[in-house]
């Protein structure tokens, strides 16, 4: 699933799930699991078809799904501020929507995806590491390179030297 699928179709917090096993049965109590469990596979998959586009059908077109979604596909020219401005919040109140939808804060999410994008960069055609920087939404190498190392544990140097 998605990052902020799992709010928007149960409407349980993130940081409540996050790295917690919770039964189906405290989180979905209109569904009697056992119609799941109890029925031959093709009946199963149907079923639980079903079930998900039901439930899709009805949360999933959500503003805050769609800034995700974009935010993933240009994560270099975001901001948290251009963000809460979109939705029309300020930004405390757009801090607090993400833990709720996704567990994390938007800053930690944007940070997430340049890292991801200039990974992505740095592995498939090696450019300079302040060009890749400044693309991927970084202020400066150096931030780059902080960053790269509080979320990863390496440098981008040492990261190319164990390809």
């Amino acid at each position: 699933m998605k990052p902020g699928a799992f709010y928007a179709l149960f409407h349980v917090n993130a940081d409540q799930v996050m790295d917690h096993m919770i039964p189906f049965t405290e989180i979905e109590t209109t569904v009697n699991p056992d119609l799941f469990f109890h029925c031959e596979e093709s009946k199963r998959i149907e079923l639980f078809r079903h079930y998900l586009g039901t439930k899709c059908a009805r949360s999933l077109d959500h503003p805050m799904i769609r800034i995700v979604d974009r935010l993933y596909h240009q994560p270099s020219d975001q901001t948290v501020s251009a963000i809460a401005a979109d939705l029309g919040y300020n930004q405390r109140q757009l801090i607090r929507i993400f833990k709720r939808w996704y567990g994390i804060s938007p800053k930690v999410l944007l940070n997430i995806l340049r890292l991801h994008l200039s990974l992505k960069m740095m592995l498939e055609d090696y450019k300079k590491l302040c060009d890749i920087a400044v693309y991927c939404g970084f202020y400066d190498q150096s931030h780059f390179i902080k960053e790269m190392k509080r979320y990863i544990g390496i440098s981008p140097l040492q990261l190319l030297d164990h390809q």
